[in-house]
Order: structure tokens, then sequence, then C-alpha cells
């Protein structure tokens, strides 16, 4: 697999978090942004204007979106009043979380699901792909419970 160059991952990341995360366009190209260009020494928002060449009041909401998902945080420099947005330090390890809560509640889902087909008979010839559904659903929240510990430490 080749190497992507800036623009075409930053591309492929908007249309991601856009598809995948039902962001607006302009949300999820400023995320893509923080994360391919942007380190923990952050970016003021007056840079992210000029970066994204859109309005104040649309970067403005856009990064209030991604404050209030917890995929941004700022820090202030030097005593000075600006703040400089960065990625969430945290965003890898909260992904995680947000994934295995939602893995938690699809096992629920799914043993209400199976229980009620079990028991109205509706399960004789699918018996096999469902356990091997719920195999996979319970060692998937493993790996994930797993990856969060070592990244506790």
């Amino acid at each position: 697999m080749s190497v992507l160059n800036k623009t075409e991952l930053t591309e492929i990341l908007v249309h991601h978090f856009e598809t995948t995360h039902s962001l607006p366009p302009l949300t999820s190209k400023l995320l893509a942004f923080m994360i391919v260009e942007i380190g923990d020494e952050g970016v003021t928002f007056d840079e992210l204007v000029n970066a994204l060449q859109a309005s104040k009041s649309s970067i403005s909401f856009s990064i209030n979106q991604l404050l209030e998902m917890d995929k941004l945080d700022y820090i202030y420099k030097d005593c000075n009043r600006k703040r400089y947005f960065r990625l969430n330090p945290n965003h890898f390890k909260n992904r995680l979380m947000e994934i295995n809560h939602n893995m938690e509640s699809e096992c629920q889902f799914f043993d209400l699901i199976y229980n009620y087909k079990k028991e109205n008979g509706y399960l004789e010839n699918t018996v096999f792909e469902v356990e091997t559904y719920k195999t996979y659903m319970i060692k998937q929240k493993q790996l994930i419970e797993e990856t969060l510990e070592k990244l506790e430490k």
C-alpha cells in the first residue's frame, strides 16, 4: 500500500467522518485537518478560519460541536488569552470507550432478540449463525476492554 499525501488522507478522513459519524462536511473537514496537520501545540481560531477558508460562525459551530463530542480540547499558552485548539489527547481511548459502550448495548439487544426467537421457535435453522455472531461480539468486546486496559497504563 502506498503512502497517501496530506490532501488525499484528509479527503478520505472527511468522507469517513461524514458517513460513519454523521458529521456535517465542515465539521468533518475540521476534524480531519486537526488529525492530519495539527500536533499537541494546537492552533488558534483565526488560524483555523484561514486554513479552512470558512466563515467565523461556521468554524465556531464546528469547533463547539467537536468540543461537545470530546473530540477536541484547547489549551492556553504563555498567559495568552487565545485558545489553542487541538485533538483531544484521549481521542483514541474515548473512541474505543464509545465503541465498547455500543458493543455492550448490541449484546444486550442481541440477547433479548435471541431469547425471544428461541422461545418462539424462530431459530431452528439459524442457531449456528446466531451463536457464531454472539461469540464474535463477545470476543470483540473482550479485545476492546484489553486494549483500553493497555491504554490506561
